[in-house]
């Protein structure tokens, strides 16, 4: 499991992360296919969630077996302010889910209109 920042992002661009699983017992990539992975933003104060998506919505793709990526287009990130946010992906395989992030993000303003 990943606990910590993930890299600062713009209010005004795409956002993209791509991440790969290693299984933290064994150090082997983890087999992600058929796999539901689920992310979130929230914010701090309130815990609304301002951002989510899925492998089900599209807002996911398993790049390969061990990889995928979280997409949110530009359009989509100018619902958030500038600020600190908590941030969370779940990896749901083989009947069990796993907590793959736990974490934060700054969303910084991109001044851009």
């Amino acid at each position: 499991m990943y606990v910590g920042a993930l890299d600062p992002v713009s209010n005004r661009a795409d956002w993209r992360v791509t991440r790969e699983i290693v299984d933290d017992d064994t150090g082997e990539l983890v087999d992600l296919t058929g796999a539901m992975i689920r992310f979130a933003v929230r914010e701090r104060r309130s815990g609304a969630y301002v951002l989510s998506g899925s492998t089900s919505d599209g807002h996911i793709t398993i790049d390969d077996t061990s990889a995928f990526t979280v997409s949110f287009t530009a359009a989509e990130m100018r619902s958030l302010c500038a600020g600190i946010y908590d941030a969370g992906c779940t990896v749901e395989r083989d009947g069990a889910i796993y907590q793959f992030i736990i974490g934060t993000v700054t969303v910084l303003d991109g001044v851009m209109q």
